[in-house]
């Protein structure tokens, strides 16, 4: 593994730590030494402050009710404060610096600009240049998304994405709250506490989650158009929820009902209203289990029940405020039952959003009243896959009749000739996205040419429409089932799962065979990350044209199972018609008789060892036995 750098807490005394502050950045890192787990890293280079000298007085925040809402303890548990230790991001990066060496220091200086900002940006101000190796040893940049980083970009910054931030350089902290009493900031740490609305916009968020790219061609070249790898903040800007006033932090950053006091110093400041608390929920709880099972090797500054709140967090916020889901039979018939599944977006982006290697797919699973599995279209399998996810990727669908065909929520990536790829820098145009739109999308707003559907989706009548008209946040799929007139009462399941990486990209990673693919995938097998159930709905179809299963005790059948020799007796002597059927509803022989017993040679009759349904029709009612072929 890679030594994060990680530094002993130093400080006893306030007199201590106030000499300590009054040292040239020199004098104070010789100081730097190593931080325990658990504690927050301390210390300053000439923009940026380290999350622990924040922690000071920004962590002992309770909420009216007394619970603790405390900003350092919320974030420190987050992807925001992990991003430069992900060892999924630093493993798929370093299988992009193998492949592109020419490139190192373009990608290098893209990737630390979002996920180690603190350092790379510091770095930049002094005229150098930022490295991983620099940022391996670096206090700050192992800090993450951090307060003084996040704070410190400029209103003026607003509307420039791609990590392209603007950080003041007069330590400057914009916050929400009019009027801040900066006085013990300014003097405790030099950064003074100003207002501006800007800290509570979505495009702050966009600065850095809205992220274009170049490919690197095969003939060494940088392509001359862009690809959008990821753009939440135009999603959410192509939704109703900018006129609803819900930004990025309505969700991601959420406010608590009653005053809080935000600082503890000093003992009399004044208590605020909407106290926005730093839970910064994603939807990579996969990366949370990573951090949890991994935590001392990744030198992570969270403890057990700070990660387990952080997951708590991102899995309310996939199953209760992320999808909504509903069955409802559409038709039923001798032959064929139609179910509609409806699925909503109720995010404020597209679903899934973010990095190209996250999905969702549906699990669609049909049983009849003998317990047998009519249809089972993404059939969950071992290594965290399903049935389905073959090498190449599956289209859109609007009807499902068939177990191969699985409906996947995603974005795939094309390079230049077209084929679909998991390298980003070979990415050149999506060759599909049909991630469930947020409500109020449209191709006509502004901002579609950055998150244009594309695909089939594109052409799907129940797509992001609501009777014709775009917007509906929602997609609308069929799913049709063979079955028989006595497959009786029908028990469909579907449940939408959410994945972070899928095994594609996963191989990609481990065949590369850097350092660092090596350690994550160590780490990836010595974990669960499991796919997440966001919603399930299940309903039951009755049968429609004979009722319930209906059987007739006296009517004997032998031998059953058979070898081919199916003796029926005890028959009306008078007309009664015999129906046997595959367990896909396919009527597969048929025959007649006025008297009390037939004999049937199944082998003769061409069919092949298995589980069929065999159907005796008389006087208008159907009785019905399941037989085994062997």
């Amino acid at each position: 593994m890679r030594n994060f750098g990680t530094l002993t807490r130093i400080g006893a005394s306030i007199t201590l730590f106030l000499c300590i502050v009054a040292f040239s950045t020199q004098d104070w890192n010789n100081h730097l030494q190593k931080v325990k787990s658990s504690e927050l890293p301390i210390g300053y280079n000439e923009l940026f402050a380290a999350s622990g000298e924040c922690a000071t007085c920004h962590n002992s925040q309770v909420s009216p009710e007394g619970k603790s809402v405390a900003l350092a303890n919320d974030w420190r548990s987050t992807m925001m404060a992990n991003a430069a230790k992900d060892p999924l991001w630093r493993a798929k990066v370093s299988v992009e610096l193998k492949e592109n060496p020419d490139f190192t220091a373009i990608i290098e200086q893209k990737c630390t600009s979002c996920h180690a900002p603190g350092g790379n940006f510091n770095a930049h101000h002094l005229g150098q240049g930022y490295t991983f190796e620099k940022m391996d040893t670096d206090l700050i940049g192992l800090d993450g998304v951090q307060c003084t980083v996040c704070h410190q970009i400029t209103p003026a910054s607003m509307g420039q994405y791609s990590g392209h931030l603007e950080v003041g350089q007069n330590k400057t902290i914009w916050g929400p709250f009019t009027n801040p009493f900066g006085m013990p900031m300014t003097n405790f740490t030099g950064y003074t506490p100003e207002y501006s609305a800007h800290i509570r916009s979505s495009q702050l968020c966009g600065s850095c989650h809205t992220l274009l790219t170049q490919a690197i061609l095969k003939d060494g070249s940088l392509s001359e158009t862009f690809f959008v790898e990821q753009s939440i903040y135009h999603e959410w800007l192509n939704s109703a929820y900018p006129e609803e006033g819900k930004t990025c932090q309505f969700c991601h950053v959420p406010k608590i009902d009653g005053p809080v006091k935000i600082s503890d110093r000093p003992p009399g400041l004044v208590e605020r209203d909407e106290f926005g608390q730093h839970h910064f929920v994603g939807a990579n709880l996969f990366m949370n289990k990573i951090f949890s099972d991994h935590s001392t090797e990744l030198e992570i500054n969270a403890n057990a029940a700070q990660l387990d709140s952080t997951k708590n967090r991102i899995t309310r916020m996939l199953q209760n405020n992320s999808l909504q889901i509903r069955l409802e039979e559409l038709s039923r018939d001798n032959q064929k039952l139609r179910v509609i599944l409806n699925l909503q977006n109720t995010s404020g982006h597209k679903l899934p959003s973010g990095y190209p290697s996250r999905r969702m797919w549906v699990e669609f699973l049909a049983v009849d009243a003998f317990g047998d599995t009519l249809m089972h279209s993404g059939a969950p399998k071992p290594n965290n896959q399903f049935e389905g996810d073959n090498a190449g990727y599956q289209p859109h669908y609007q009807l499902i009749s068939e177990n191969h065909q699985v409906q996947i929520y995603e974005m795939i990536m094309g390079d230049e000739d077209g084929e679909m790829t998991t390298k980003l820098l070979r990415a050149v145009n999506p060759l599909k996205d049909n991630r469930i739109p947020p409500r109020g999308f449209s191709n006509q707003h502004l901002s579609y040419d950055t998150v244009r559907i594309i695909g089939q989706a594109d052409l799907d009548s129940n797509f992001n429409k609501d009777e014709g008209m775009q917007g509906s946040g929602s997609d609308q799929l069929t799913y049709e089932i063979s079955v028989n007139p006595g497959s009786g009462t029908v028990k469909i399941t579907a449940k939408v799962y959410y994945q972070t990486i899928s095994e594609k990209w996963l191989q990609d990673i481990f065949d590369s065979g850097t350092e660092e693919s090596v350690d994550f995938k160590a780490m990836y097998e010595n974990s669960n990350p499991e796919p997440t159930i966001m919603a399930e709905s299940s309903i039951i179809s009755q049968t429609t044209q004979t009722g319930d299963l209906i059987r007739n005790d006296a009517i004997l059948f032998f031998p059953n199972p058979t070898n081919g020799v199916l003796n029926i007796h005890n028959l009306k002597s008078t007309a009664s018609k015999i129906v046997i059927y595959s367990l896909k509803g396919k009527m597969v022989l048929s025959a007649e008789t006025v008297t009390e017993s037939i004999q049937l040679d199944l082998r003769r009759e061409g069919l092949k060892s298995g589980v069929y349904l065999l159907a005796i029709q008389h006087d208008g009612i159907s009785y019905f036995e399941k037989i085994i072929l062997n």
